[in-house]
């Protein structure tokens, strides 16, 4: 206790402030740490759980794709119905090589995803390929079972599922786009369910073995479940009609493709048996037993992954509410370990205070004995080493000195009251007590007369009166104050006057004003102060003048140019920030004008339904021209693997170079086999030319840009320019690439619709 009285105050309110910051940044270091924890652990749940969840059903329906393509093509011979077989092998890697980085942290379901791909590399090997090209020679012979056929070829079971895929992933995209992972996770399941159906059905079609309905009859069961636990999740009406689109085909399915399929399948059971080579090798079961046992290994990897989630949820329940009893812990302990801070600090200062309130207030009233009754609490007070020990000393000192004023002053009073004018102070007076002893010194009628005519004097001073002016009648000595008082008066009313009128000069904008007055002695300090504000600014208000005129004319290289001092450097950076500010707001407003402008042309000339080749030439022309670039050329992919050039600015064919590349062929073929941009600098001499009609050149920069739609590449567009290309021109084709992408999808979706109704016509 000793010890904190003698601290100053400050130094205990710092300290007690210290105290409490502390606490506060422990606790907000101790509750950032475990936000930060509770934060990794969910972002955790959100990215890599439900991704490896979702991507793991995907896998399996892959699968199953996979084998519903194998088995249509079986079925029927239509290499058509290869193509989820083919989908589904490339799909399948990719997805696969995700899912092992997603779960690289746990290497055993690793090896589990490893032995999903071995077993999918075996059923491919030993099933897939095989019974493939056993069917494929199998077409060179005539095909029995005409009834079946004639149903299997109508395609109406096809054409539906095609329907059906469709609305699903409609309904999937839209899901995605909420960030609804459950949702779309069902979703999933539903297509999975009506590839099963699908799946057993055409084992049954094509083995005539009832156990190979298994499948299809549990994918109809599930179908039920999974429709109806994504009902009960959506509420967007749009959602709402694409599940029940979903419902309806999914019956139309079953009443006009499944079961008269399945029907005939029975009939032909009964009759003789075709394609008995393909069928006992589907019989032998190989195919199945791997498919199988991959079914088993993804369930297991589902339920280990489905595990490990409930676990990190749970750590993460725990840890939420081990962060709200810290919050609330610390929260308690802070409030009152400060509250019991602050009122300790506060008793130690407010106490002495009030104490020396109590004698300040006895002492205002005349009760100078109370320095002696309370002599112990004064010591108490005076004893300490921090303000309150100052004040109580210099109270101390105070009440003492003024007792002994007063005494001295009765004194002097009662002499004179008997007459006796030769009584003199005797205390040792200091400060502006010194007037006192004087006035009771000065007791003749002539001082007294001076006092007065002097404190009239300078009362009117004070008041700001400087024609005030001495009254009394000086003798001897006292001639020379006043005529010091009348010099000193009408030094003081020029000079008031001539800062007046130099005031007054500036109130009116007046800037070249000039103090006229002769200032002398440290008065020419005043006259020298005026002359330099007034010279500064003037130059400060002329610099200003120019500045903002430029800013206002929109220059900007625009500079303050006067010399600003003191508080003056404020205005200066303030203009050349604003001027700054001013060049890099212009600069930007350019190039985001240019890029938006370089969207809006670009979306007038594709729209309106355009034939794919005049939508690629309008695209090709409106780029080059736009970038200011020399030559264009216009590619789509067709085929999957081939690449053609169907459109073209200012581009010279020579001999021997193709219109059609391959992927990876050529700088166009390898752009669009790794879906990125190539931009070449150095062109050579006799890659490509510029020609004019007076004329040719070569063009020393060449960019490549594929463009796609849903992660598939469905061209790329070349360019050629004579000079590099700028990171804006660039961000420009990254901005509308996707644009191009789906505008060149919608056409070509358009052209194929176009050309089926002429082909049903």
């Amino acid at each position: 206790m000793k010890f904190f009285n003698n601290l100053k105050v400050g130094t205990k309110i710092i300290f007690g402030f210290l105290i409490i910051l502390t606490l506060m940044v422990g606790m907000g270091t101790t509750l950032l740490f475990s936000l930060d924890n509770l934060k990794k652990g969910f972002v955790f749940l959100v990215e890599h759980d439900q991704p490896v969840l979702s991507n793991a059903h995907e896998l399996a329906k892959l699968v199953v794709d996979m084998e519903t393509g194998e088995r249509g093509f079986l079925i029927t011979g239509k290499e058509e119905f290869l193509e989820p077989y083919n989908i589904g092998i490339q799909a399948f890697d990719s997805l696969l090589k995700i899912e092992k980085q997603l779960v690289s942290d746990n290497p055993s379901q690793v090896n589990i995803l490893k032995k999903i791909e071995q077993l999918h590399y075996e059923w491919i090997k030993q099933a897939g390929e095989p019974e493939i090209a056993k069917r494929r020679e199998a077409k060179k012979n005539t095909v029995s079972a005409e009834h079946l056929q004639e149903i299997l070829k109508a395609g109406v079971g096809k054409n539906i599922l095609d329907k059906l895929r469709a609305v699903l992933s409609q309904l999937e995209t839209n899901l995605r786009a909420k960030n609804d992972l459950e949702s779309v996770i069902l979703t999933i399941k539903i297509a999975k369910n009506m590839v099963d159906q699908e799946t057993g059905e055409r084992g049954f079609i094509i083995t005539g073995v009832d156990s190979f309905l298994e499948p299809y009859y549990a994918g109809h069961k599930q179908l039920e479940i999974n429709l109806a636990a994504l009902q009960s999740r959506l509420t967007v009406a749009d959602d709402l009609k694409l599940l029940e689109q979903v419902k309806s085909l999914s019956k139309q399915w079953i009443e006009q493709a499944a079961k008269p399929e399945i029907a005939a399948r029975r009939s032909m059971n009964t009759n003789s048996v075709t394609m008995n080579d393909i069928i006992k090798m589907i019989q032998i079961g190989t195919g199945k037993k791997i498919l199988d046992e991959l079914r088993v290994q993804f369930k297991y990897f589902i339920q280990i992954e489905k595990q490990l989630n409930i676990e990190r949820s749970s750590v993460a329940k725990l840890n939420v509410s081990f962060v709200n009893n810290l919050t609330l812990w610390l929260t308690v302990i802070s409030m009152i370990i400060g509250l019991s801070l602050a009122v300790f600090i506060s008793r130690n200062i407010t106490v002495p205070l009030q104490k020396l309130t109590i004698m300040t207030n006895n002492m205002a009233i005349g009760n100078i004995r109370q320095i002696i009754s309370l002599q112990n609490e004064i010591n108490e007070i005076t004893i300490r080493k921090d303000e309150m020990g100052d004040i109580g000393n210099a109270y101390n000192t105070l009440a003492t000195y003024f007792k002994e004023i007063i005494e001295d002053i009765v004194s002097v009073s009662d002499g004179l009251k008997n007459g006796d004018l030769q009584v003199s102070p005797k205390t040792q007076y200091k400060g502006d007590f010194v007037k006192i002893k004087d006035s009771l010194e000065s007791i003749s009628f002539n001082l007294l007369a001076v006092v007065k005519d002097i404190v009239q004097t300078s009362q009117g001073l004070a008041d700001g009166n400087l024609r005030t002016t001495t009254k009394a009648e000086y003798k001897g000595d006292f001639v020379q104050i006043k005529d010091s008082m009348e010099t000193a008066l009408f030094s003081l009313n020029k000079m008031v006057k001539d800062t007046v009128q130099v005031s007054q000069g500036l109130a009116d904008g007046n800037l070249r004003i000039t103090p006229k007055a002769k200032y002398k002695g440290d008065f020419v300090n005043i006259k020298n102060a005026l002359e330099t504000a007034l010279l500064a600014q003037s130059q400060v208000i002329e610099d200003i003048v120019q500045v903002s005129q430029g800013l206002a004319d929109g220059s900007k290289n625009v500079v303050a140019k006067a010399d600003y001092q003191g508080d003056f450097i404020q205005i200066k950076t303030a203009l050349e920030a604003a001027a700054n500010k001013l060049s890099e707001s212009m600069a930007k407003n350019t190039i985001q004008d240019w890029l938006k402008t370089g969207q809006t042309e670009l979306s007038k000339k594709i729209s309106g339904e355009l034939e794919i080749i005049d939508l690629a030439k309008n695209i090709c022309d409106f780029l080059t021209t736009y970038l200011e670039a020399q030559v264009g050329a216009f590619y789509i992919v067709e085929e999957e693997t081939r690449i053609k050039l169907i459109a073209s600015y200012a581009y010279n064919q020579r001999k021997g170079l193709p219109n059609e590349f391959q992927l990876g062929e050529g700088l166009v073929g390898q752009a669009v086999l790794e879906k990125q941009k190539i931009l070449v600098t150095d062109v050579p001499e006799d890659y490509i030319s510029i020609q004019s009609g007076i004329g040719e050149a070569v063009p020393k920069n060449i960019l490549v840009m594929p463009f796609m739609y849903e992660n598939s590449v469905k061209g790329a567009i070349e360019i050629g320019s004579f000079h590099e290309f700028t990171s804006t021109q660039l961000e420009l084709l990254e901005q509308v690439m996707p644009n191009i992408g789906i505008t060149m999808n919608t056409a070509e979706s358009r052209t194929k619709m176009q050309a089926l109704l002429q082909s049903e016509n």
